[in-house]
């Protein structure tokens, strides 16, 4: 075990189900009424329900080089997991995580899960990249702390994109997204594609 994280305080995370299904539309490219993202959408509040009553989350395991990550500006991540324990667990502080997903008057229009999102990004300059999450594993009672990549912004901005796609993709079911990233569902805006 790396560390042992704990709440200070209670959180109440509240969704709103039909902004949870256009984002989930887009990183499962699917229609928002299949089966699939409804699906994804039960796992979403079987998520919360759970984060909301653990006291505790050890770390458990980790999938990152941890040498390369000390001269990282910002960490690129979205709400997912137990967002509010991942600077604890990075080592950081709070003002360094950039939540793609989060409340803001700065968002920018980028290509994301194939399609034009407004999300929020790291402020203009040149900086090191983290993206990263803290995940729960499969027993709902340990996580998982997941560094997808490093990364020069805005260099190497498409690749820290993309790199957040794939942690979102892999644990969709852990994502709590705060509002709508796109205008319209995947079938709405990528008709070709999904219909």
């Amino acid at each position: 075990m790396l560390k042992r994280l704990f709440r200070t305080e209670r959180r109440y995370h509240t969704l709103n189900e039909s902004e949870l299904t256009l984002n989930l539309s887009f990183v499962l490219h699917e229609r928002s009424d299949s089966e699939a993202v409804q699906s994804a959408v039960k796992a979403v509040r079987r998520h919360v329900d759970t984060i909301d009553q653990l006291k505790a989350v050890p770390i458990k395991t980790l999938t990152t080089n941890r040498d390369d990550d000390a001269e990282v500006t910002y960490w690129l991540t979205a709400t997912i997991g137990v967002p509010h324990l991942l600077a604890d667990a990075l080592g950081t502080s709070p003002q360094t995580l950039v939540l793609i997903d989060a409340e803001s008057t700065s968002r920018q229009t980028t290509e994301f899960f194939r399609a034009p999102a407004q999300l929020t990004l790291p402020q203009a300059g040149t900086h090191r990249v983290g993206v990263a999450a803290l995940v729960l594993r499969p027993d709902r009672q340990t996580s998982h702390l997941a560094v997808a990549g490093m990364h020069e912004w805005p260099g190497d901005r498409d690749a820290a994109i993309r790199s957040l796609e794939r942690l979102i993709q892999a644990h969709a079911g852990q994502w709590m997204p705060q509002r709508a990233l796109w205008p319209a569902p995947a079938e709405v805006l990528m008709p070709d594609e999904i219909y």
